[in-house]
């Protein structure tokens, strides 16, 4: 991602939302609907997902 992009999440897809760089800052402004629906995965650590860092 660069500076001014947008990411469209459909509704229902399971996602991270999170910086994959160890050395960049990444500083991001998320925006719902007011039909807001948070499900979170209790089967799924996040500790346990192998992350694919692209320093």
């Amino acid at each position: 991602m660069s500076e001014g992009d947008f990411v469209y999440v459909p509704p229902f897809v399971p996602h991270i939302e999170g910086n994959l760089s160890h050395t960049e800052e990444l500083i991001w402004m998320t925006t719902r609907n007011p039909d807001n629906i948070v499900v979170n995965l209790e089967d799924q650590d996040v500790a346990d997902i192998d992350i694919k860092y692209v320093d």
